[in-house]
């Protein structure tokens, strides 16, 4: 089985940037702990980016390992084909062209 999945990225920043000077106490702690909060926003936005990536190189290996898979079994089931028509030349019958690919 092969995995696809599209991701879209927004390229905009979500960090609000305050012009104004504080004009009081309580107004700069909100401010610095918005700033705080738009940091650790940020963080996280780029752990699960990581994230994504590292799941995204995971499913690119899976399907690696399936096509390894796909491939070995067209191998047989080539291998098999070449036994049959090798079988049938030996047993001098002959087939019928409805039944020839």
């Amino acid at each position: 089985m092969f995995v696809t999945e599209s991701c879209q990225l927004n390229k905009t920043s979500s960090i609000r940037h305050h012009t104004t000077s504080p004009k009081n106490n309580q107004e700069a702690y909100l401010l610095l702990e918005a700033a705080h909060s738009d940091r650790v926003i940020s963080s996280l936005k780029k752990d699960l980016a990581f994230k994504m990536i590292h799941r995204n190189i995971l499913t690119l290996q899976l399907n690696r390992i399936t096509l390894e898979w796909v491939e070995a079994d067209l191998n047989d089931a080539d291998e098999h084909i070449r036994y049959v028509r090798l079988s049938i030349r030996e047993s001098r019958c002959s087939i019928a062209s409805e039944y020839v690919m």
